[in-house]
């Protein structure tokens, strides 16, 4: 079996830690979940929360907020996804490294 995140793992994660979101407001690269509240669509400042997924966690909370515009949630938008994804990665292996 794949230990490739699935958006169906990420709904289920962040479902048993108390957040509910239908699997449209779900996407996922490498083991980063990104959010996009369907409450708050269309919203000229919309935030997507980007989780750093963590099997081993009982929590999850947002690590940061990405403009749309640098999210998966835009079709053909690898590239802008991609590094966002490392400079997310980076940021949080520093406070890692920094506070745990």
């Amino acid at each position: 079996m794949s230990n490739e995140l699935t958006t169906e793992m990420a709904r289920v994660w962040l479902g048993n830690r108390g957040l509910s979101y239908s699997p449209k407001e779900i996407r996922v690269y490498d083991d980063w979940i990104f959010v996009r509240d369907s409450q708050f669509l269309g919203d000229s400042d919309e935030d997507i929360d980007c989780y750093k997924w963590d099997s081993s966690s009982m929590f999850a909370e947002a690590w940061d907020g990405i403009s749309v515009t640098d999210s998966p949630f835009i079709k053909n938008n690898q590239e802008k996804v991609s590094d966002r994804v490392i400079r997310l990665e980076k940021e949080y292996q520093k406070y890692l490294q920094e506070y745990c």
